[in-house]
């Protein structure tokens, strides 16, 4: 699963560490025995930035084709930030907000990069959250 958080006109992105491949790319990560979806996502945040969020909306479903280590069906959630504090964490050696429309360039993924494009393009998605939407991981 995938999850972006917008400040304004900017979207967190990750940096992994050179064990990871020393890449760019969206917050993401596995989903873990006995967790739904929506919790993996929230913990993955947490566990690469530090932040602290609530899921807004299930954005869209990708497939990513080009991890050379899996193929994967990815959740994108969008988030909001509700606490916590930007530090970079678990595999991840950096994390910063980016302009939406200029994401770094070495963005890992066919489907990441393909996620951001769509991010930007549609602000109604990106910028007022659905209050009380549910999916199957509960409440997003």
């Amino acid at each position: 699963m995938i999850v972006f958080v917008r400040r304004g006109d900017e979207v967190l992105v990750v940096h992994r560490s050179p064990a990871q491949g020393a890449y760019w790319h969206s917050v993401s990560g596995g989903v873990e025995d006995g967790e739904t979806d929506a919790e993996a996502a929230v913990r993955e945040l947490r566990e690469e930035t530090g932040l602290e969020a609530r899921l807004t909306a299930l954005f869209n479903v990708y497939a990513g084709f080009d991890d050379p280590r899996v193929r994967a069906v990815l959740i994108l959630y969008t988030a909001e930030i509700v606490g916590g504090r930007l530090v970079p964490g678990d595999d991840a050696t950096d994390a910063r907000w980016f302009p939406i429309a200029r994401p770094p360039r070495a963005i890992a993924f066919a489907a990441h990069r393909r996620a951001l494009e769509q991010f930007r393009a549609r602000p109604e998605a990106t910028s007022t959250p659905r209050r009380g939407a549910r999916s199957r991981g509960g409440r997003v």
